[in-house]
């Protein structure tokens, strides 16, 4: 993937109107046209402006992945993943947070964690108006800028948290993958 890091934001929206006007039909449109045509295009491209002081301390950073099931909401759930990122955490140490919002499980410990420890965050909520596939695209995102994962997946083993899992070690390998 390229690195968009060092660019603008009016130099990343020029690239965008002009990537997606290779579309024949595409020309003339207006940006708000091209973003209801391309929604997958301009979310990743938001994400690289929204996101773009992280991605440049990439390299001196922990990204610390934490997800969950809905289905393991409870304290003992929290106090597992709280063990296991006190582990990673290091005071001295850029600590990011990546998560996915949702509101229960193992993404509302990342928030709980995130505003207890005052680390940095990286959220990927899902962007449900591009489709269906939203939480896959979020997943994706989750796995490739973690470098640690701490999650708690449901007993069943099935739904988002399992994709992630997946995703991370085809990424980053099961060194630093915790399941709880």
């Amino acid at each position: 993937m390229r690195d968009f890091s060092k660019l603008s934001d009016n130099d990343l929206l020029y690239m965008f109107n002009n990537i997606m006007a290779f579309n024949i039909g595409d020309v003339g449109k207006s940006v708000k046209e091209l973003t209801d045509s391309y929604p997958n295009a301009f979310w990743r491209l938001y994400r690289e402006i929204e996101h773009r002081d992280i991605y440049r301390k990439r390299d001196s950073s922990k990204f610390v992945g934490i997800i969950g099931s809905r289905r393991r909401d409870e304290k003992e759930d929290f106090d597992l993943i709280h063990k296991e990122f006190l582990e990673i955490w290091e005071p001295s140490k850029d600590i990011v947070i990546v998560s996915g919002l949702c509101p229960k499980g193992g993404d509302k410990f990342a928030t709980l964690l995130y505003q207890k420890y005052r680390t940095r965050k990286l959220w990927f909520p899902a962007e449900w108006h591009i489709g269906r596939h939203a939480g896959f695209v979020r997943n994706t995102e989750i796995a490739r800028w973690s470098d640690y994962l701490i999650a708690t997946p449901a007993p069943d083993r099935k739904g988002g948290t399992e994709d992630t899992i997946k995703k991370f070690t085809r990424f980053h390998g099961h060194d630093t993958l915790v399941i709880t």
